[in-house]
């Protein structure tokens, strides 16, 4: 998103403001996000990111703002239990094998 804001600025003339935002995105915003995605969302469950993307989605859509934060989580916490729920149904009850 910031890029073509940047390109937009640097057309329009305002060529600090265009490299003020292209350092801005490229060193603030990316590697926040390659930093505090895996912290954030992944966590001990690897959950590949196209879902964590339809997770963001879906609960921007739903929630509003808040929604980015807590689609994850809601996603994360459903792999959990699926991964979870997957083993242990395996296993049977204990002391029958």
């Amino acid at each position: 998103m910031w890029v073509p804001a940047a390109v937009v600025l640097a057309l329009q003339g305002e060529h600090w403001q265009a490299v003020f935002l292209a350092a801005w995105g490229t060193l603030v915003v990316g590697m926040a996000d390659n930093f505090l995605r895996p912290l954030l969302i992944s966590g001990r469950v690897e959950v590949p990111t196209l879902a964590v993307f339809v997770g963001v989605m879906g609960g921007l859509s739903a929630f509003g703002f808040i929604g980015l934060f807590i689609g994850p989580i809601v996603l994360g916490l459903l792999v959990a239990l699926f991964a979870s729920s997957g083993t242990a149904v395996g296993r049977g009850r204990p002391g029958q094998e």
